[in-house]
């Protein structure tokens, strides 16, 4: 399965494969290099081409085992020495497949082929929201703080607390320890979590001080609500 995953950023189409079938990595493969579209490195999980004054980038993701081999570069399948395809490990990405949202889009296609209806299959929130928490305990970008927080004001924390229930991410590491990497990184608004917000969205002076307690505020709300 192919899923839009975390986000389309720009120019950036983020992709997550979540099967492993030697034919459709293959398929992948052979589409890319199709759109003239060239793999930023050897080996890289970036495809690159650069249309007008547009740098057009297509990013491969894949699920892995352990926590461990999150972040470093999956050559996909493993099976037979796979098809040359490599793509970057993101641990829990498997979840996405709780969380799917089909969305049609319409949008000009490259190469002046026209413009075409096209249904997309998106990460949804909730899961969104565990990888973004990973992300925050992983690394120090300023980004993963201010996507949560934007997360939660665009869905609200009674909203996406349902449907973090519903999918049942309590019962599985992967959803209790984005929980606890929430907490964490948004416990006070000097705190990372917060601090992303603010960074990303230029606020300064008092209305920084301000936004930023409430960022560690709505997270907090969210905490509340998922664990009653």
């Amino acid at each position: 399965m192919w899923v839009l995953a975390m986000s389309i950023w720009r120019s950036v189409l983020r992709v997550a494969a979540t099967v492993e079938n030697r034919e459709v990595y293959r398929t992948l493969k052979q589409n890319l290099a199709n759109l003239n579209l060239v793999q930023s490195g050897s080996p890289s999980f970036e495809w690159r081409r650069t249309v007008g004054e547009v740098e057009v980038i297509v990013e491969l993701f894949v699920p892995v085992q352990g926590v461990a081999q999150g972040g470093k570069i999956q050559k996909k399948p493993i099976e037979d020495g796979g098809s040359g395809l490599t793509a970057l490990g993101i641990y829990g990405l498997e979840y996405i497949d709780r969380d799917v949202k089909i969305v049609e889009d319409e949008g000009p296609l490259l190469d002046d082929k026209g413009i075409k209806m096209v249904p997309l299959r998106i990460c949804g929130p909730a899961v969104l929201l565990c990888l973004k928490a990973w992300a925050l305990n992983d690394r120090t970008k300023s980004k993963d703080g201010y996507d949560v927080v934007w997360l939660l004001r665009a869905f609200t924390p009674k909203a996406l607390a349902a449907r973090f229930k519903e999918l049942e991410l309590l019962n599985c590491e992967f959803g209790a320890k984005a929980l606890m990497f929430l907490e964490d990184n948004f416990k006070s608004h000097e705190h990372t979590g917060p601090r992303g917000w603010v960074i990303e969205s230029q606020f300064e002076g008092d209305d920084a001080v301000r936004e930023a307690r409430q960022a560690a505020g709505v997270v907090e709300e969210f905490l509340r609500i998922v664990r009653s």
